[in-house]
């Protein structure tokens, strides 16, 4: 389930929006340049298999491997969500862009 554009306040969306900028902020300063190309591979394996759809009853529900990402990059996987979540919001339309990474 995605939020919507306009569901959350703005102190909820200016909070979300400050620790995610701080978190990706310490994820840039730590991220190394040679663990680039495996956080570029994570990021791309994020956002194909979060566009698997799987069926559960009645609802749809899809893969989301925000977890292994965090267990595999540490602090690197903020940025590379970010740009994950930001190319499904503009591409696909998933959520929206005030609401990128709420689930």
């Amino acid at each position: 389930m995605h939020i919507s554009e306009g569901v959350l306040s703005g102190a909820v969306l200016a909070a979300g929006t400050g620790l995610s900028l701080a978190g990706v902020a310490v994820g840039l300063k730590k991220l190394d340049y040679n663990q680039l190309p495996k956080v570029a591979i994570l990021a791309a394996a994020f956002f194909v298999a979060s566009l698997v759809s799987v069926p559960i009853g009645p609802a749809k529900a899809h893969l989301v491997l925000n977890g292994l990402l965090g267990l595999l990059l540490g602090w690197g996987a903020f940025p590379a969500l970010l740009v994950a979540l930001a190319l499904q919001a503009v591409l696909f339309q998933f959520g929206g862009l005030t609401t990128l990474g709420r689930r």
